[in-house]
């Protein structure tokens, strides 16, 4: 049996299998947003959820992909232009109500909220 205080984050939450359907369900939620919409016109979107998830597998304990690195610069592209601290809040408050509803719950809900707070401090500090 594991020990639960040794699994990452990314194994208690499911793996790539919650991640999947977390990030399908986060893009679908930002790009019905109006207020969202226009960053992401003309933007691979099925490469952009793949970095995406590669970001996050790492950020929560999970395998690390090459892909990931390139969401850590993503302040340098396009869709960063005009992307202010509340777009970053509302689109944190999507990726964190979306691992909710999905039963992520209780002190792996605690650690998504800090990574994600965190990951949205260096992107507005780039």
């Amino acid at each position: 049996m594991h020990n639960e205080n040794a699994r990452s984050l990314y194994e208690r939450i499911g793996g790539a299998k919650s991640l999947d359907i977390a990030i399908d369900i986060f893009y679908r939620k930002v790009l019905a947003d109006r207020a969202l919409e226009q960053y992401f016109k003309g933007v691979d979107m099925q490469s952009l959820q793949s970095r995406h998830k590669a970001y996050l597998m790492e950020a929560f304990g999970g395998p690390v992909r090459t892909e990931s690195q390139d969401l850590e610069n993503l302040n340098s592209t396009e869709i960063s232009k005009g992307i202010h601290n509340v777009h970053l809040d509302c689109m944190s408050g999507y990726l964190i109500s979306t691992m909710e509803n999905m039963g992520i719950g209780g002190r792996e809900m605690a650690e998504v909220r800090r990574i994600v707070e965190n990951t949205n401090i260096e992107f507005q500090s780039s």
